[in-house]
């Protein structure tokens, strides 16, 4: 059988032109404008996706593959990877002037095993943390329960405890601490593990603490995502938290 060879412009009568046969001819035919144009528009295609590759690429990370949890990995752009307390795993700070504003902290898990783990065994787990949490924390208060996703864009699914507290770094009176503690399960192979993540971040927005205050369900939610307060407003927690939450995965 003679296979006709369709590069360099060739043609073959069953179907017409070759794409490198179409582009050269609407090359030949351009004027010096449009040339310069699509030269252009090459450039910056190009331009952009190297530094999405670079920016990919530079992204600060760290991945775990031990005999306390399930191997995992996760990103954690603008936060600095600190000493872990005792039963963790990894800890994450972001400081500014020397104070302490947010945290992630990632700790090993263990629940009782069932089909449904996210509806029974993890929520025994959560509610034996945050016991613990109520009597670590001044104030504490628990602002939402149940279950949810890791992050966003249908991300893992997790249980959740949402609480406020006041803040253990002192300052004025409009300080308030905001917790979010995820509790996600690996996959069925190891259907009684986990990981353990909490989320602490200082806020001294009056918005954002009525927001977690008269509409914790909106609020907790979407944080540390975007949220709306009405029309006219909207608040934003810095992006550091959240490509932690985006780029959290097991394996």
């Amino acid at each position: 059988m003679k296979v006709r060879d369709l590069s360099h412009g060739a043609t073959d009568s069953r179907f017409g032109p070759s794409l490198p046969a179409l582009l050269g001819g609407l090359w030949r035919r351009s004027g010096p404008f449009v040339r310069l144009t699509i030269v252009a528009a090459a450039g910056l295609a190009a331009a952009a996706l190297a530094f999405a590759v670079a920016s990919r690429l530079e992204r600060s990370s760290f991945d775990y593959d031990g005999p306390r949890a399930p191997a995992f990995s996760i990103g954690h752009d603008g936060l600095e990877r600190v000493e872990p307390r005792p039963r963790e795993i990894a800890r994450f700070e972001h400081r500014e002037g020397g104070r302490l504003w947010e945290s992630l902290t990632i700790s090993p898990l263990r629940f009782r095993s069932s089909r449904n783990p996210v509806s029974t065994g993890l929520a025994l787990a959560a509610s034996r943390l945050a016991e613990s949490r109520r009597a670590q924390l001044p104030g504490y208060r628990e602002a939402l329960e149940g279950r949810t996703k890791l992050g966003i864009m249908e991300g893992l699914d997790a249980y959740m405890v949402a609480f406020t507290a006041r803040s253990p770094l002192g300052g004025p009176a409009p300080e308030r601490l905001l917790g979010k503690l995820l509790l996600v399960p690996a996959d069925a192979e190891r259907s009684a593990a986990g990981v353990a993540i909490e989320l602490l971040q200082v806020s001294d927005d009056d918005r954002v603490l009525a927001a977690a205050r008269d509409y914790p369900a909106a609020f907790f939610l979407n944080w540390p995502v975007n949220f709306w307060l009405d029309l006219a407003v909207s608040v934003r927690v810095p992006d550091r938290l959240e490509q932690a939450l985006e780029s959290f995965e097991f394996g």
